[in-house]
């Protein structure tokens, strides 16, 4: 009976040893293969499990972290320590929770990391953490990204108002003080005529009345050119662009201009309303840009067809900017104008591109998709 019990024994012992193995053989498969990082430490926060998906994400191979110190390497306790203080926690036993935050690669880098961390216990005693992380670095700066975004088109849209309000001022004021002023004058001029006896006399007056009334007649059209462009509607795009820049950027303020376009005659019909008008409105204000910051002596504006679609050239022999700088600031340091022309270009499924040094000029490249019978 004795020996029956001990080869008993003896059979489930090497039964419980071969479970054991196949246990560790398994947890050791899914170290080696699982896609999260898996990073085990002892109680001094020494490396003891480091498995492949930690190798790729921080840089470092496991013969090379080893036994060496995770908040010196990975999480120096210097520059993050509330991992150090997670780790402590887990350490008395607090209870495993979901943790975030930076690691340190090899290359300097730094990774977003979301962990679940739990303590390794024997025999009732905390002897090290366990923990497994996914890199979400990416995700965290999509969400910024989506905040700085949503905070740029709340500043935007701020901005837009407080422009609406200031341009029905400046409308209002031209009204008011060129229009309504110039026709009131108008009315004193014919009412004085009407008294005066002398023909010679009133044959003047009517002179001067008919300048007034010339005046006034041309600032009404320049208002009017400024709200929408009538060559637009008449002519075309093409048309009203180079109306705006050779009357409003060329004779106003004395820039030398030129205007080239290429768009082939298959495709001379004009441009759904909606996109002339926002295409229009884009460039009036990439040159409004060039007036107010650029210090240019000339500027150019070209239209082209390029792979399908509607090339605008911008472009000036100005100051120039870091273009990068900009694209990156654009909305949150009050560049709300390119923001503004990249966000309506993006709604037409378009694109607004920036060519600029600092001392090298500007090249702004408005991109819109074209079909047959729009251009």
């Amino acid at each position: 009976d004795n020996i029956v019990n001990i080869e008993e024994d003896i059979t489930n012992q090497k039964l419980a040893e071969n479970r054991i193995r196949q246990i560790r053989k398994f947890t050791d498969h899914l170290i080696k293969n699982a896609n999260v990082m898996i990073i085990g430490l002892d109680k001094e926060g020494r490396v003891t499990h480091f498995n492949p998906a930690a190798e790729k994400i921080t840089g470092y191979e496991l013969s090379e972290i080893e036994g060496k110190g995770c908040f010196a390497l990975l999480t120096p306790k210097d520059r993050y320590p509330e991992v150090y203080e997670e780790f402590q926690r887990l350490l008395k036993g607090g209870m495993p929770k979901q943790f975030e935050n930076h690691i340190l690669t090899k290359s300097g880098e730094e990774r977003f990391v979301s962990w679940v961390n739990s303590e390794i216990s024997h025999d009732g005693a905390v002897t090290g953490t366990i923990s497994f992380g996914l890199d979400i670095t990416e995700k965290k700066q999509a969400e910024q990204k989506l905040r700085d975004y949503q905070q740029r088109l709340k500043a935007l849209a701020s901005q837009l108002t407080i422009a609406e309000e200031s341009e029905r001022r400046r409308i209002a004021t031209e009204l008011h003080d060129h229009v309504g002023q110039s026709l009131a004058f108008a009315r004193i001029q014919l009412s004085q005529a009407r008294k005066s006896t002398s023909l010679e006399k009133r044959n003047t007056m009517l002179d001067d009345t008919s300048e007034t009334l010339l005046h006034t007649i041309q600032g009404t059209k320049n208002l009017i050119f400024e709200l929408s462009a009538p060559s637009m509607n008449e002519l075309g795009l093409g048309a009203a662009i180079l109306e705006w820049l050779e009357d409003y950027i060329g004779r106003r303020y004395g820039l030398k201009t030129e205007f080239i376009d290429e768009i082939d005659d298959s495709l001379r019909k004009t441009l759904d309303d909606h996109v002339r008008a926002i295409l229009f409105r884009n460039v009036r204000e990439l040159l409004a840009n060039v007036v107010k910051h650029a210090h240019a002596n000339w500027v150019r504006v070209s239209m082209a067809q390029a792979e399908g679609s509607m090339r605008i050239v911008v472009q000036d022999d100005g100051v120039g900017f870091n273009a990068r700088e900009i694209s990156r600031t654009a909305g949150m340091k009050g560049s709300y104008g390119l923001f503004s022309v990249e966000e309506h270009m993006t709604n037409l499924g378009g694109s607004l591109e920036i060519v600029s040094e600092p001392g090298k000029g500007c090249k702004a490249i408005l991109m819109v998709p074209l079909s047959e019978g729009q251009g």
